[in-house]
């Protein structure tokens, strides 16, 4: 949707956790706990607070919405 907002995920390493949580290359994350996100600075603001042990992404892909827990690394 061309109001959609939230942080793209450029690539994937084949090893890395985010690979593991199931995210790909084109999936924009648009919430992280339940809470909105517009941009990768918010994300990654998120993750360096390291809150949060497991996150649960919002994830849209394919024209549709999942879910996918993450453990940051």
């Amino acid at each position: 949707p061309p109001s959609l907002r939230g942080a793209v995920v450029e690539g994937v390493n084949r090893d890395s956790h985010a690979a593991t949580s199931g995210l790909q290359r084109g999936d924009v994350i648009t919430e992280a706990n339940r809470k909105p996100l517009r941009s990768s600075d918010e994300l990654n603001s998120l993750l360096a607070t390291g809150e949060s042990r497991t996150l649960l992404l919002r994830v849209y892909r394919d024209g549709g919405y999942l879910f996918l827990p993450f453990k940051p690394e």
